[in-house]
């Protein structure tokens, strides 16, 4: 009975670990790719590091650096699911 126990807390808990660790990384990833993609910066910036997420992503577009930082979130986590949905379930 302790075996059981035991052996389902230690799943609990790398089941809890790992997905703290997959949020962190879609979280940078998702920023990485934003960072990479929105091409503009305002002329008193000092580093492109603490660029304002209410700024425009792009020069004469009203997407902001924070919605586009959602918007590849949302499309990543769309498209690894449908990847491992499709690798899970491969006649779906």
């Amino acid at each position: 009975m302790v075996m059981v126990v035991g052996r389902t807390l230690f799943y609990l808990c790398i089941t809890i670990y790992l997905y703290g660790d997959l949020a962190i990384y879609s979280a940078a990833v998702a920023k990485s790719l934003r960072d990479v993609s929105c091409t503009y910066k305002p002329e008193n910036a000092t580093s492109l590091f603490n660029i304002s997420d209410a700024l425009p992503c792009w020069e004469g577009e009203e997407l902001s650096r924070l919605n586009a930082y959602r918007y590849v979130k949302d499309h990543c986590h769309g498209d690894l699911g449908v990847m491992f949905c499709h690798w899970q379930y491969p006649e779906a």
